[in-house]
């Protein structure tokens, strides 16, 4: 009896138990979260050049450097070389992976 009044006091007005849960360094937690999601979009740019520079790379229409290789192969190969570098260099500096 004591408990169901305790549990009845305890309420917010819609019926939901009112609690309150307070955890120290979760803070560092959700930075986590952060960070992985600032190197996974370039990293998602990078690869879809990749794969766009392979592909340009199969069909040879278009102006071509050296004799064979598609101009816009090779420029989709060096923007994603760009951003790769920039990709490793940006992971380097932030000590975590």
């Amino acid at each position: 009896m004591i408990a169901t009044n305790l549990l009845r006091q305890a309420q917010f007005s819609d019926g939901r138990p009112a609690m309150s849960v307070y955890h120290h360094g979760l803070g560092s937690t959700q930075e986590v979260p952060v960070r992985t999601g600032n190197h996974l979009a370039p990293a998602l740019v990078t690869l879809g050049l990749y794969v766009s520079g392979a592909l340009l790379s199969l069909h040879s229409d278009g102006p071509q450097v050296l004799g064979y290789l598609p101009f816009l192969a090779v420029l989709a190969f060096a923007a994603s070389g760009l951003l790769s570098l920039r990709l490793v260099t940006a992971i380097a500096r932030s000590e975590h992976l």
